[in-house]
């Protein structure tokens, strides 16, 4: 998360990807756990010193095989505390939320 934060690529309102807002939870939140993702695997790839080429596909595999298959419940939980404390969030408020979410969600997969 703290890769989204520092960098800001082009094409991101205020360094950060925005909330999809499809109306289904899960699915936001498996979008962004997609983006996480990518910029993790960027950021591996970019690296100093290089890693070797299959570095960043191994990263790949090993977080959607290990993170997003459960019931999501802790980050999804972190969403919807902070819907509840705020009321209607800004796009950008929900997508931090998500990503703190996401982080807890890998905290949670390491764990096991």
């Amino acid at each position: 998360v703290f890769l989204l934060v520092r960098s800001a690529p082009a094409g991101r309102a205020h360094g950060l990807p925005r909330w999809k807002g499809s109306g289904n939870a899960r699915d936001d939140f498996l979008a962004v756990c997609r983006e996480l993702t990518a910029e993790l695997v960027a950021e591996v790839e970019t690296c100093q010193p290089p890693l070797p080429s299959s570095v960043a596909s191994h990263i790949a595999r090993l977080v959607e095989y290990n993170v997003p298959k459960g019931k999501l419940n802790r980050g999804l939980t972190v969403v919807e505390a902070m819907e509840a404390i705020k009321g209607h969030a800004a796009p950008e408020q929900q997508w931090r939320a998500a990503a703190l979410g996401w982080c807890i969600e890998w905290l949670q997969a390491y764990f096991l």
